[in-house]
């Protein structure tokens, strides 16, 4: 005889039951603290849908105006994000960080994702840089640049030079991705997310400040990035920053570090993300 274990939940669970805790609150704050909260105490409370719930839609090709409808009828609209000044995605990001899966679920659950998030990222980045303005020469110098093979001599080895045309190499690279993306997820719809163009100010400033004190590398690719951020999509401008600073382990002030960190989040990134990306911090 073995035991059966089971949930009873004697209430509603996972988004929908969120959204009347939400609304069981309506005269108290609901600011993004207290629903975060919540969100976390309704997992610890051993109902694991709600962040299932909550990566399903990140995972899903949904445009982020959707998204926010869903959400807001969701929940009831007793918590609007906007209203936070929080994008929906970069949102969504936060309350699946509060809402781990469990033990199980992850370890079921993380490759899957990954095997399907990593080639979809990759192909959108790509896509955007294959269909942009920029010159073959610009998209070669960035390539080589993040990738570090700016000293690669391909007349020892003529495998070597399979990137020495970025655009042509980018375009085999957003194949595989297609193909990869067939095996894992046939439903998967190519889909370009709306750029971020309330921060490329922002960006901007801080790839100009990076290229005027920082390694050759990063001063000699800072036109191709400002380009990127301007034309292409902010957030892939940031991003192509960072891998840039660590890959060449330039040291980057506490200041500075903080203001990455606080752009980041503003553009999603999860904390994860950022204390990997992050080049280490000087005084």
């Amino acid at each position: 005889m073995r035991e059966l274990y089971y949930f009873d939940h004697g209430q509603d669970f996972g988004l929908s039951g969120f959204a009347g805790t939400l609304c069981s609150r309506a005269t108290l704050r609901t600011d993004v603290p207290v629903v975060l909260a919540l969100a976390g105490a309704q997992t610890d409370d051993e109902d694991d849908q709600l962040g299932r719930d909550v990566r399903l839609l990140l995972e899903s090709p949904l445009p982020d105006e959707v998204l926010h409808a869903v959400w807001l009828a969701a929940v009831r609209r007793c918590f609007d994000p906007a209203e936070e000044g929080t994008d929906i995605r970069c949102w969504l990001r936060r309350v699946a960080e509060v809402c781990p899966p469990c033990t199980r679920e992850r370890e079921r659950a993380e490759p899957e994702f990954l095997d399907r998030v990593r080639p979809t990222v990759t192909e959108e980045d790509v896509r955007l840089l294959l269909d942009s303005a920029l010159s073959d020469e610009a998209v070669t110098a960035l390539w080589r640049t993040a990738s570090r093979r700016l000293y690669v001599d391909a007349s020892f080895d003529a495998d070597e030079g399979f990137d020495a045309d970025a655009r042509a190499w980018l375009d085999r690279v957003a194949r595989a991705c297609r193909e990869r993306l067939r095996e894992v997820d046939p439903g998967y719809v190519p889909y370009l997310s709306p750029a971020r163009t309330d921060l490329a100010g922002a960006v901007l400033r801080e790839v100009r400040e990076a290229a005027s004190a920082e390694a050759a590398e990063v001063r000699d690719v800072a036109h191709v990035l400002e380009d990127v951020v301007a034309t292409v999509d902010p957030d892939l401008g940031f991003r192509l920053l960072l891998q840039i600073l660590f890959t060449y382990d330039v040291p980057v002030p506490d200041a500075r570090s903080d203001r990455y960190r606080a752009l980041g989040e503003r553009l999603g990134f999860s904390a994860d993300h950022l204390d990997d990306q992050l080049p280490r911090r000087t005084d």
